[in-house]
């Protein structure tokens, strides 16, 4: 049994379509529209007669439309640059993550550092004013073996440091 509503198949003895819930006929079997063979056009065929159209009842309103006012042009440039300057920001804040990360800053430094470029070495850790001391100490004796310094007075302490590690 076909469905009246959607020509979906269903069971014969469905009261409602399994696909949209329509209540189902109970009367003689419909072809659904999909399977019915298309007409046959040739000389049996009659014109079919074209009802009259009836007078309007009323007049016909006119309506009037508002026309809209065109866009300014100052306007599309502002929108413009605003969306290119949105643009631009997004770049540049893309770039500067990826040239600020920690990776790249370490790999500057101890580029800078191999080259004997300590400005550009302590600029990179933004140390220039203060900077910092490394002490190396052996695991099972705790004595102090080694130190590494970044700091603009790393000389004067060298001899400290020294004094340090041969009195343990």
């Amino acid at each position: 049994m076909f469905c009246q509503a959607c020509g979906s198949r269903n069971r014969d003895d469905a009261v409602f379509c399994e696909n949209c819930g329509a209540r189902l006929d109970k009367g003689e079997p419909e072809i659904p529209v999909q399977a019915q063979t298309p007409p046959v056009y040739g000389a049996q065929m009659q014109p079919m007669p074209v009802p009259p159209v009836p007078p309007a009842s009323a007049p016909i309103e006119t309506v009037y439309v508002k026309p809209v006012k065109p866009v300014e042009k100052w306007l599309i440039l502002f929108i413009a640059e605003v969306a290119a300057a949105v643009l631009a920001l997004i770049f540049l804040f893309h770039n500067a993550a990826k040239l600020f990360e920690a990776s790249k800053i370490g790999e500057r430094y101890f580029v800078a550092a191999a080259n004997g470029d300590w400005r550009e070495a302590y600029r990179m850790l933004e140390v220039e004013e203060s900077g910092f001391i490394k002490l190396v100490f052996e695991a099972h004796s705790r004595m102090l073996i080694g130190a590494q310094m970044i700091c603009p007075r790393a000389t004067d302490m060298i001899g400290e440091l020294a004094t340090a590690i041969a009195n343990g």
